[in-house]
C-alpha cells in the first residue's frame, strides 16, 4: 500500500510537469537492502522519495531512471 506522503510528492511532481520514475522492488532472492513493495521516485535530478534500499541498488535504479527519462 503506498503511504500519503509518496502519493502527495507524485501528485506535487506531476502539477508541476516534472517526468518521473518510480522503482519498487518486487522480488527478492537471498538478502535484499529492503522489504518487498518498498518504493523510491526518480526525477532527472535523482531520488525524490522514498528509498529501495540505498547503496548499489538504488544507484542502478537512479542510473536506469535518468536513462529512461
Amino acid at each position: 500500500m503506498l503511504d500519503r506522503s509518496f502519493i502527495r510528492q507524485i501528485e506535487s511532481l506531476q502539477q508541476a510537469g516534472i517526468s518521473f520514475c518510480v522503482a519498487t522492488i518486487v522480488d527478492a532472492r537471498g538478502s535484499i537492502p529492503q522489504v518487498i513493495g518498498a518504493r523510491a521516485i526518480f526525477t532527472g535530478k535523482g531520488l525524490v522519495h522514498g528509498t529501495v534500499g540505498g547503496g548499489t541498488l538504488e544507484v542502478t535504479c537512479q542510473k536506469k531512471a535518468v536513462e529512461l527519462l
